[in-house]
């Protein structure tokens, strides 16, 4: 038997989406937000099913700082969907970088069309 088949018919797959989202969601990491996408990045690698799950399910994507990358920053949004947001913008990282200001621009332009939905900003 192939391996694939084998991941197809394995039972964690009769488990439902609910419940994995028990799982992962676990820990908050409103915190420590980059340590939370570092492990869903990490889980969204075991298989296909998972990352559907992960990235389809909106509740763990809620965090949002201005000093994750930008892709993440657009996953964030994307996988968000309609939840409410918890941002947190703090400028002092932009003095550390000569493209500061381009990147503080770049994040103002991503984060716009969300104002609705911010649930809290902390500003720095």
């Amino acid at each position: 038997m192939a391996i694939y088949e084998k991941n197809q018919n394995s039972p964690i797959k009769n488990l439902p989406p609910e419940v994995f989202e028990v799982i992962f969601g676990e820990d908050d990491g409103f915190y420590w937000p980059w340590g939370r996408y570092q492990r869903l990045f990490q889980l969204r690698k075991v298989c296909k099913y998972w990352m559907e799950i992960i990235d389809s399910t909106s509740g763990l994507w809620t965090s949002i700082r201005s000093y994750l990358h930008p892709e993440v920053q657009a996953m964030i949004i994307r996988n968000s969907k309609k939840q409410p947001l918890f941002v947190q913008y703090d400028e002092r990282i932009w003095e550390r970088v000569s493209t500061g200001e381009e990147k503080m621009e770049a994040f103002a332009t991503l984060m716009k069309p969300t104002t609705s939905r911010w649930q809290e900003l902390e500003y720095y």
